[in-house]
């Protein structure tokens, strides 16, 4: 399996849009801008890109805790 590594430059070079397919199922795609004009996307159904975006929320309210900090190594 290949490892990938996506690193936006600023908010701004990350875009999040829905979209249907032909069939009339819901989609989010995310769109990473990378320097020198290339572009990662990926798709999500709707239904998992809401589970993704919960795992995020509430991987983001951890890490704003000092106490994650001290137990990640460095």
């Amino acid at each position: 399996m290949a490892e990938i590594v996506i690193t936006p430059n600023g908010t701004d070079a990350i875009e999040v849009g829905g979209f249907h397919d032909d069939d009339g199922n819901r989609f989010v795609g995310i769109n990473f801008k990378m320097p020198g004009g290339d572009n990662a996307v990926i798709t999500f159904t709707k239904p998992l890109f809401d589970a993704y975006a919960k795992h995020l929320a509430d991987a983001a309210r951890h890490m704003a805790a000092e106490q994650y900090w001290r137990s990640v190594p460095k």
